[in-house]
């Protein structure tokens, strides 16, 4: 087990085998600071769907 932030939310070490879910949780993470804003003004998932695959 890590002492780092990361280490105690995920709840395994990060290695290599780890990377995509390391991946994956900072993206989901990142697209949430992003789009959170528009979310709260706009409460819909429709909403927040045509400007994430714009960007696709």
């Amino acid at each position: 087990m890590t002492d780092t932030l990361l280490g105690k939310i995920h709840q395994q070490f990060f290695g290599w085998v780890e990377d995509a879910q390391r991946f994956v949780f900072i993206s989901g993470l990142v697209v949430g600071l992003v789009y959170g804003r528009q979310y709260l003004r706009t409460p819909s998932v429709a909403a927040m769907f045509g400007p994430i695959m714009a960007r696709v």
